[in-house]
């Protein structure tokens, strides 16, 4: 907390634990609870809360008020389902993702990652070092040389890959937010674009089959299918609208008087 603040709160989670044996006692055995964490739990520690009463048979997960609070609770260690409760914009669904496969670790990891973005680099240069003194190397091998040759080459390759993994895993939070701010308009484009139109018109198609095609009109009389705005069956020639004998007016079958002239049907 800011030293500088007005306003300090001392939160008890000993008081919040006893809060939520009180509101147990109230709900059905197999009921189970969403605890709303938004707004960092309402001044109360969105984090501490969530860790406390993680651990509960009967709490479902949580509930938060923007996509950045759910990261926020994941990138802490909170496992359980989190609900948004606010929008969710299409930049945040590649983050999800990576988060969902645990690219992104939670600060239980933080120490490793640290540790990884370190040793990964030395590691990766190492192995290209190795790799280009083998290729220079090769050049003028003997013999006597060739094994250790050899051992350096296949050593080299083995640190680049080792090294470009550790390296991805302690930079993966860096890559996946570029990630988002690099590839997050052009998905949001391509939804916007073609997905969302395409989704639409398939919608429309499986209306239409499910349904029928709305703009069809079929004739009472003989069952024939017409164009949309035909007056008459193009095979029985009988109206298939009803009409209002003194203006024309197209009016609805239970009409008793013309919405038009008022003609009385």
């Amino acid at each position: 907390m800011n030293k500088n603040s007005r306003v300090k709160a001392v939160i008890s989670l000993d008081a919040v634990e006893q809060n939520f044996r009180e509101m147990r006692k109230n709900i059905a055995e197999d009921t189970k609870m969403i605890a709303v964490v938004k707004a960092d739990a309402y001044g109360h520690g969105a984090v501490p809360i969530a860790h406390l009463i993680e651990g509960y048979d009967y709490i479902w997960g949580f509930a938060a008020a923007t996509a950045e609070e759910a990261v926020h609770l994941r990138e802490n260690g909170v496992t359980k389902p989190i609900l948004i409760l606010g929008i969710v914009f299409e930049e945040y669904y590649f983050l999800f993702v990576l988060i969902k496969e645990g690219f992104i670790m939670n600060n239980k990891h933080e120490s490793i990652k640290k540790l990884l973005k370190v040793i990964g680099p030395i590691i990766l240069v190492v192995g290209i070092v190795l790799f280009i003194t083998t290729i220079i190397n090769m050049t003028s091998m003997s013999s006597d040389t060739f094994g250790m040759t050899v051992f350096t080459g296949f050593g080299g390759v083995a640190c680049i890959g080792i090294g470009s993994i550790c390296t991805s895993v302690g930079y993966g939070r860096e890559i996946a937010k570029y990630g988002v701010d690099e590839y997050g308009p052009v998905a949001k484009d391509v939804h916007k674009d073609y997905i969302r139109p395409m989704m639409k018109e398939t919608v429309k198609d499986i209306k239409d089959v499910i349904h029928g095609d709305d703009k069809v009109i079929v004739c009472p009389s003989c069952g024939a299918s017409n164009q949309e705005g035909s007056k008459f069956c193009d095979q029985c020639g009988k109206a298939l609208v009803k009409t209002c004998p003194s203006c024309s007016e197209v009016i609805s079958e239970d009409a008793l008087y013309c919405p038009k002239c008022g003609t009385r049907l």
